[in-house]
């Protein structure tokens, strides 16, 4: 089979024109398709009982069901094979599927561009840092505000939930997990700074940015002394909001023992887990209870790394030692703080309620291309 006679220009310009074509049909969003761009990928595929051919292809994008790559000839669909992706931690894990589509590139001289739909569905960001889906809480009494939030971050890969009021933000952030909450200041029942105090008060460490029409440099000061992370102003903007979102997006972190096939069940319920773990830490710094929260460290301390995750494991006995050694407040809230975002970046090993996917299958986000067709 033909390599990809491609320079490494062209080739980028031909995979950057394909995703602009994709971003026009899909008027800039909707796709559960991420940009995965591996200069050689392996894949294997069984072209006959007795043959297998191995190729190591530029790829383009991944889903949650299958992969898009470049390759020099045509590919027949149905051809089972055997994809051996790259995650994000530069480990690799060999994936099953089947050529569900091969198509032509006009005037590339030969290069066509494959579809293989997995067997079975895979967890995107274990693989690409852009599908980390994050989880936003924005706090605002607004309802132009609140829909202003939704239009900006509707292309960002974020899960959105908007609050009204700072009792209504306390009660949903100390109830799930959110790698960043937006503050509004100013609003009924409880304002902003309160309801920041409160959160940090009951032990929440995740980050918190404050957003407010008040930017006077008093105003910022303020909002750091109660505990905030950071400060946006408005009016909001794609780009600043953009820029707060990518700098509190937790960089996936995958299991070490990802290619292992039996490790897969044990990986995901251990990540499953962790949601409620992190509300038993962050519970039991707020009460004070450093005995318990010792104790839920050295449980993950024991577990971690034994699942493939010893970069919890390394976080988890840093806190044991500093909750023995009987160190500040402050002190321990920070080594806290790195623990609980470790845990948050974790991955599974399969795709599943933490999947990035949008329910819809693959066959269904495939383009109306002629498959199995050769090239002109």
């Amino acid at each position: 089979m033909r390599k990809v006679r491609l320079d490494d220009a062209t080739l980028q310009r031909l995979l950057t024109e394909l995703d602009a074509q994709d971003a026009r049909t899909t008027n800039g969003g909707g796709s559960p398709f991420f940009s995965y761009r591996i200069p050689g990928l392996r894949v294997e595929l069984d072209v006959s009982r007795e043959a297998t051919h191995a190729l190591v292809v530029p790829t383009r994008k991944l889903g949650p069901h299958g992969v898009y790559f470049l390759t020099g000839s045509l590919v027949h669909t149905d051809c089972v094979c055997r994809v051996n992706l790259v995650t994000v931690r530069n480990n690799w894990q060999t994936v099953s599927g089947k050529v569900a589509g091969c198509r032509y590139l006009p005037g590339t001289n030969g290069v066509h561009e494959v579809f293989v739909r997995f067997d079975r569905p895979i967890d995107p960001a274990s693989f690409a840092a852009a599908a980390t889906r994050s989880r936003i809480l924005a706090v605002d009494d607004s309802p132009v505000s609140q829909k202003l939030y939704e239009h900006l971050l509707s292309t960002m890969n974020v899960d959105l939930t908007c609050v009204g009021d700072g009792v209504e933000a306390v009660e949903r952030a100390l109830a799930d997990t959110y790698d960043l909450i937006l503050m509004d200041l100013e609003m009924p029942r409880l304002d902003g700074l309160s309801a920041v105090r409160m959160l940090r008060a009951k032990g929440y460490v995740r980050a918190i940015v404050a957003v407010s029409a008040l930017d006077d440099p008093e105003d910022r000061k303020q909002c750091l002394a109660a505990g905030c992370d950071d400060f946006l102003a408005k009016p909001l903007s794609r780009e600043s909001l953009a820029d707060v979102v990518n700098r509190n997006k937790p960089e996936p972190l995958v299991s070490a023992l990802l290619g292992d096939p039996g490790m897969t069940d044990l990986i995901d319920g251990f990540v499953k887990d962790l949601t409620e773990r992190i509300g038993r830490m962050e519970a039991a710094f707020g009460e004070e209870n450093m005995a318990d929260l010792e104790r839920e460290a050295r449980a993950l301390k024991g577990e971690a790394a034994g699942v493939g995750f010893g970069a919890i494991t390394d976080a988890a006995v840093v806190l044991e030692r500093a909750i023995k050694r009987g160190e500040t407040r402050d002190a321990i809230r920070l080594k806290l703080t790195d623990l609980i975002r470790l845990c948050m970046a974790a991955r599974p090993a399969t795709a599943g309620d933490s999947s990035t996917t949008d329910k819809k299958t693959a066959i269904d986000d495939l383009p109306e291309w002629s498959l199995d067709t050769a090239e002109p």
